[in-house]
């Protein structure tokens, strides 16, 4: 596992009721837009580890033109509010 590049990214890991840990988003985020990076070569992010398999997902994976691959939002994803983390 490899850590994110650099950048802005509205996500963390947590502790989550599916099955150990998941990731969760901490402020909205938009159909369409690219969560992280969720592989990098041959080497998953965080992102690409942590996502875990939903029966309604709110995320799918893209390849992107640089030998990687991206976690990329279906719908609109709630983020963090009054304490309690996002999806």
């Amino acid at each position: 596992m490899m850590d994110l590049p650099y950048g802005s990214y509205k996500i963390k890991v947590g502790d989550s009721n599916i099955e150990g840990k998941g990731l969760f988003a901490t402020a909205d985020i938009k159909p369409g837009e690219v969560i992280a990076p969720a592989r990098i070569g041959d080497k998953r992010t965080i992102a690409g580890r942590y996502t875990n398999h939903a029966q309604r997902p709110n995320a799918t994976v893209v390849r992107n033109g640089h030998k990687g691959i991206d976690l990329v939002a279906l719908r609109q994803i709630g983020g963090c509010l009054g304490g309690h983390d996002g999806e």
